[in-house]
């Protein structure tokens, strides 16, 4: 009881001290000095200087002030509150002071009111009260409360309270608040309505980031588009890569392989780069990242927004690092004013969408023996040496024993899976003065992979400090952290492919050891491996930049940026000794293998840039100019080690007895650039926009060192012209702008244009050897884009959206190109090729209801990209095909970029003799009795890969692109994300390997194996197992990997403010959600957007090492402030 008095006193106390200051504060401020001299300015322009000058924010409706009247106002030093009285004026309105708030209302409707008194004095015989709040349940205080078609008015008070009084029966309430939408409720013979504003959905006013500063959406001359908060946090993705997808017309973004911690593949408008990478520069509030940076170590409930630069008029301010587009995210500051502390997490688990399963162990021996069967009958009738006794003929793979077979029938994804409980948190705090700000929030995301082995784990750290010392200074300082630990086993197509006729575990319970009679040797057991031998991986990354910026007048300000970033990485793997790798192979005595990896990135950077904007009569001019220096190193060790004490206890490095051998690099590079742009507007419809950036980078021989990359850019407000303003009601915003620009890449190695030599040795004698040839004649690859579009807002912006075309030629792109045996080295890089990518866009975005109870909008995007070869080297290509291949596609000129390149199949060859013919034929002797044969194309004779291969499909889609519906009823909400791809194929490698096996330890194989051809079964397509592998990529495995999927379907409640109130916080949001809902396709494989490398190759075959998954998640987001 005494601690309960002393809690009550204490809060009654803190309460009477905080109202005193508050009270203290207000009376100061209402007397805080002015000084300003502003002539022929809109009302509005001269209240955000005197924002900037007082402790005070305006609140006001646009409907009922006159904010645009044009005004002079020249005050020195004079009192806050004659300031108002003077402007107020001017503007025909009243002025009151409520909390931190100055709340201006018309004049003729105040003039006998008081924040909580009705304006007129009949005293009327009903009264209601209720209370103001945003659409987070979150007090309005300033809210301007009308009775519709009376003088009758009251305004909210500073906990969003109001009390008003009429006259009965039924009235109209009027609600409006700057920067929110009007309301309007119907009352009738009631004491209380509670009333939800939702914010203006006018994007169009939106600052919008576009690299080394921003400008307004609707003032924008190049192709960005803007992704909100509200976007973000309305999924339940723990990885960015995951949350834009499908947001963004003209980026494709693929998830690759699935596995826990693997980085998404993002496209801006087609590949750039014909061997390296062409994902988009990464830029993080105004720092570009490393070119290895993955997207997916930000943590969401960090950004305020995220900017997509897609045109090179808009991309090419990067210069040499904007070919491939530009991503800007921009993270959360600290608020001014105000206190929070928040809260995000929730739990999640995944389940196989297509569960794999290799054969049954029946199954699986009957197939085997067989295959063992043919494979001597075939080899018997060609070759009559061959010995006549199955049993004995083991020279062909047939081990005609006891235990060639062990009698288990083990279900191995059973065994090697699990149902993984993935967990994700996030703690922060942010708040402010005027003065000082601040921000920061600490992330622990933990993912299970659903076969044992595989771990993801993440820890995020981020804190960020903005200072205003006075109006000519504000600094800053940010630093970030992350820290990943990575288990990685057994990939998916190891589970299937274990022999279902070995057991996991032995009678005794531990694991079962299966000596092989063909390979002469104890199998490896999976379960084993998994839990005892994962490759483990530990990279901590941070970052830490910091700001000066001085403003020299509200014209000119300077601003100075650095930044450091740096990666270290360890990797480790342990194999036993007594498994077959970490015995040395064959159990030669080795007591254990480790393989240890360390490397290191550092990025550092200088940038300096100076800002001047001016304001005329109908124009507005806004320059920048800027210099930055930027400083790459890397490096890498890779050892291993040998024979250890123990395998479990005493397997460190130290531990080893010998050292077997080592590799590694240290390498760095710099560039430097200047860079300047000029925006200019007139009458808020005519925009220009101009940006020069040059770049030199060591990269490059000293004669090509340096490259230029311009842009220009024009847009037209045609909505803005009195011909269509005075005869267009419905529509409310047309904007044509059209763009070109010059952007570099420089996504090279460090010294392709000097001769490298590697050291080795010879009978432990230390030399040099050259590895590759250096060109100086190496240049920057170019990428020219040229952008026309018509942006549009319907009835009041409800309905916005652009529709647009780009073409983008891309000169000089860089290749490796492999020289002969003969040179004594591998390769020597080149400017080999011209590839053009062209293609329209559309997007539309409707708020198609908004009201107190429901709420409903939807977004649509489509994107068609055609991406073609122009020109090529024909010294480089050669004659023999008119092309070069990128592993399984091929670069033909007049030929689409990312055509799959391989073998047409003949049939299959039923008959030992013709066989035997066929395989004749065959270069490396792949053919075989049941087994394709392939179409001599050139009809030589022979197949052979230079020759006889041809196009035998495409990787990139018609079209593609992604939409959103989002869902509202109070407080329940629902977001659906989908996204949809038309026409591209795909290689299912995973298929083809389904039909081979080494017979001497045959692995397990899916069912398709059970319909290839036998003499009893021969109307099928597909051809026998057996032993041998397969000749190349060839057509009878290209399926169409056309989709429509759902992504994400996130359902969120958010609690009544008066039971969150009295458990002391200010939101709580409950919400669940399905990520990877649905998926309609008719590709057969687990993964219809597989990946094997983020290069244009690496998307025409899938290898189903991780089918996609379908993750449920249930999460809490709570505040209090």
């Amino acid at each position: 009881m005494l601690k309960t008095l002393s809690m009550k006193n204490f809060c009654r106390s803190w309460c009477l001290f905080l109202f005193t200051m508050i009270f203290s504060v207000s009376l100061f401020a209402q007397n805080e000095k002015i000084t300003l001299d502003i002539k022929s300015s809109p009302a509005r322009t001269i209240l955000k200087e005197i924002e900037k000058q007082c402790t005070f924010t305006f609140v006001f409706s646009g409907s009922t002030i006159n904010s645009g009247k044009i005004t002079s106002l020249k005050v020195s030093n004079e009192r806050l509150e004659d300031v108002l009285k003077n402007l107020c004026k001017e503007i025909n309105c009243e002025f009151s002071f409520v909390g931190k708030q100055i709340i201006l209302a018309p004049l003729k409707e105040r003039k006998e009111s008081t924040p909580q008194q009705n304006v007129v004095k009949k005293q009327t015989a009903t009264e209601i009260k209720g209370k103001i709040t945003d659409d987070k349940d979150m007090p309005l205080p300033g809210a301007y409360i009308k009775v519709k078609d009376s003088n009758v008015a009251v305004v909210s008070d500073n906990n969003g309270n109001y009390q008003i009084k009429y006259g009965g029966g039924e009235i109209t309430l009027v609600v409006s608040y700057i920067g929110f939408q009007t309301q309007e409720m119907k009352v009738r013979n009631q004491s209380v309505a509670n009333i939800t504003l939702f914010p203006e959905e006018n994007q169009l006013e939106d600052a919008v980031v576009i690299g080394y500063g921003s400008v307004k959406k609707k003032d924008l001359t190049g192709s960005v588009v803007r992704i909100t908060e509200k976007s973000i946090e309305n999924t339940s993705f723990t990885d960015i890569g995951r949350i834009i997808q499908g947001q963004v017309s003209g980026m494709e973004i693929i998830n690759g392989n699935g596995r826990p911690g693997d980085q998404v593949k993002i496209r801006i408008r087609g590949e750039t780069s014909l061997q390296g990478e062409s994902s988009p520069l990464i830029v993080i509030d105004e720092i570009p990242m490393p070119d290895d940076y993955d997207i997916n170590l930000i943590n969401p409930n960090d950004i305020q927004s995220i900017d997509v630069l897609k045109g090179a008029s808009a991309a090419a301010i990067y210069g040499s690092k904007g070919s491939a587009g530009v991503i800007l995210i921009t993270t959360k500051r600290g608020k001014e004013d105000s206190f929070e502390v928040f809260y995000n997490g929730n739990v999640s688990t995944d389940q196989y969408i297509q569960k794999i399963k290799g054969l049954a162990a029946e199954d699986y021996k009957q197939l085997v023996a067989s295959s063992i069967l043919y494979n001597y009958e075939y080899q018997k009738q060609i070759n009559p040496n061959v010995n006549k006794d199955i049993r004995t003929a083991t020279e062909w793979g047939v081990v005609a024993v006891s235990n060639y077979f062990g009698n288990a029938d083990t279900d191995w994804t059973d065994v090697l899976t699990r149902t993984p409980i993935n967990t994700n948190n996030t703690v922060g705090i942010r708040g402010g003065t005027k003065t000082a700000s601040y921000y920061a929030s600490f992330g622990l995301t933990k993912n299970t992979g659903k076969i044992i082995g595989n771990e993801n784990k993440r820890i995020t750290g981020n804190f960020k400090l903005d200072l205003r010392p006075s109006k000519f200074l504000d600094i800053g300082f940010r630093v970030n952290g992350t820290n990943t630990n990575t288990l990685t086993a057994l990939s998916m197509s190891q589970v299937y492919q274990m022999r279902p006729d070995i057991p996991a575990y032995d009678e005794a319970g531990g694991y079962y050891r299966f000596w092989s009679t063909g390979h002469n040797r104890y199998l490896d057991n999976p379960v084993q491996m998994a839990k005892e031998a994962p490759t483990k991986k530990r990279e901590f990354r941070y970052n830490i930049d910091g700001y000066a910026r001085i403003n020299f007048s509200k014209n000119l300000r300077y601003q100075f940026t650095y930044s450091f970033a740096e990666s270290r990485y360890e990797s480790s793997n342990y194999q036993a000794s007594y498994t077959y790798a970490g015995s040395g192979g064959y159990y030669r005595g080795v007591n254990g293998i480790l393989d240890v990896n360390n490397g290191y990135t550092t990025q550092e950077t200088y940038d300096n840039s100076l800002n001047y904007t001016k304001d005329f009569k109908n124009q507005e001019l806004a320059f920048m100019v800027g210099s930055s220096f930027n400083r790459d190193t890397d490096g890498y060790v890779s050892q291993q080690y040998q024979n250890f004490p123990d395998d479990y206890i005493q397997n460190a490095v130290y531990n080893a007895t010998k050292w077997n051998s080592s590799n590694g690099s240290d390498d760095a590079s710099a560039y430097y650039s200047f860079y300047s742009r000029l925006n200019y507007k007139y009458k808020e419809k005519y925009i220009v926009t101009g940006t020069v950036r040059r770049d030199a980078s060591s990269k490059f021989a000293p004669a090509y060192r340096a490259g230029t990359f311009p842009s220009f850019a024009v847009a037209w407000v045609i909505s803005e012209e009195k011909f269509l303003k005075s005869n267009s009601i419905e529509l409310t915003f047309l904007k044509l702008r059209a763009g070109w620009g010059v952007t570099g890449n420089n996504r090279i190695g460090r010294y392709s244009w000097r001769t490298m030599f590697d050291t080795s040795n010879y009978f432990d004698l230390p030399g040099s050897i050259p590895i590759s040839i250096g060109n100086n004649l190496i240049k920057w690859e170019e990428t020219r884009q040229i952008d026309i579009a018509l942006d549009y807002g319907f009835w009041k912006n409800r309905i916005t959206g652009t529709l647009g075309v780009y073409n983008k030629i891309t000169d000089g792109l860089l290749f490796g190109f492999t020289l002969p045996l003969s040179a004594g080295v591998t390769s020597v890089n080149t400017n080999m090729a011209k590839i053009e990518n062209k293609g329209i866009e559309f997007d539309i975005r409707a708020q198609l209801l908004e009201d107190t109870k429901w709420g409903l909008n939807v977004g649509f995007n489509i994107s068609a990209n055609r991406g073609k070869v122009l020109d090529m080297d024909k010294e480089i290509v050669g004659s023999a095909f008119g092309g070069t291949s990128l592993g399984s596609t091929v670069l033909k000129i007049g030929e689409p970029v990312g055509l799959i390149y391989g073998y047409r199949i003949a049939g299959i060859m039923s008959d030992p003799k013709e066989a035997l013919l066929i395989s004749q034929k065959e270069v490396g002797n792949y053919a075989g009795y049941g087994r394709y044969y392939y179409k001599d194309l050139n009809e030589d004779g022979k197949i052979d890969a230079l020759y006889d291969r041809e196009v035998i499909g495409k990787t990139q889609p018609d079209f593609y692109g992604g939409f959103n519906i989002d869902f509202r009823y109070k407080r329940l909400t629902a977001r659906m994300m989908g996204k949809f791809s038309y026409g591209a194929q795909k290689h299912w490698s995973g298929m083809a390997d389904q039909f081979h096996s080494n017979l001497y330890n045959p692995s397990n194989t899916l069912e398709y194996a059970l319909y290839g051809w036998t003499p009893s079964y021969p109307n099928t397509n597909l051809q026998r197992f057996g032993a041998g592998w397969e000749k190349g990529v060839a057509d009878n495995y290209i399926f169409d990997a056309s989709y429509l999927k759902i992504t994400d379907l996130t359902i969120g409640y958010d609690l009544p403010s008066n039971f969150v109130t009295k458990m002391g916080l200010s939101s709580v949001n409950i919400y669940g959600a399905v990520n990877n809902v649905i998926t309609f396709t008719s590709y057969p494989g687990t993964n219809v957007e597989a990946s094997t490398t983020g290069t244009i190759s690496g998307g025409a075959q899938d290898y189903s090492i991780y089918p996609l998954s379908r993750t449920f998640t249930l999460g809490l987001k709570f505040m209090f402030r």
